[in-house]
């Protein structure tokens, strides 16, 4: 091999190597939002499920009472 061939061939290496990091890299950004995406689902119904309770807490208790008065 001459000095051109070893930099062509160094070259298409060095593009594969990156064109794979790059696709390595863009599957792991993908994996990481799906989970954090999942994550961020599972804690906002659970957030939702707190702020029912606490609103039913709040209301239901003062109602009766109410109720009971008149």
């Amino acid at each position: 091999m001459n000095h051109s061939t070893n930099f062509r061939h160094d070259l298409e290496n060095l593009t594969q190597k990156t064109f794979y990091f790059c696709l390595g890299a863009s599957s792991s950004i993908i994996q990481n939002t799906q989970e954090n995406l999942q994550q961020l689902s599972k804690n906002a119904q659970q957030t939702v499920d707190e702020l029912i309770k606490r609103g039913e807490d709040s209301y239901y208790p003062s109602f009766i009472t109410l109720g009971e008065v008149q």
